[in-house]
């Protein structure tokens, strides 16, 4: 198991790489389809499961997720920082 923190929120990759967030969601950096509320126990990231992630890389309230084949970006974008071309904040990776 990998374990990777943001400013409110935790991540965790089991070893068959399906990765779960327990957290502050205020941004969507819990990348569970919506941008409000927390989770106080783990959720499973659906959107990346069967990708294999290796590594999640947090900023204070958005996240990268890093598999052999992409990287997916999710969370709080409000100055663009996850290099989308936008501004919008980004609910699922």
């Amino acid at each position: 198991v990998k374990i990777s923190c943001g400013g409110f929120s935790s991540y965790f990759i089991r070893d068959d790489g399906e990765v779960f967030a327990c957290g502050a969601n205020s941004r969507g950096q819990l990348g569970v389809g919506k941008l409000r509320g927390r989770a106080k126990g783990p959720v499973r990231i659906k959107t990346l499961s069967g990708k294999k992630v290796t590594e999640v890389v947090c900023g204070f309230d958005h996240c990268f997720a890093i598999s052999p084949r992409a990287v997916y970006g999710f969370g709080g974008n409000h100055f663009g920082q996850l290099g989308m071309g936008t501004t919008e904040d980004v609910k699922r990776p």
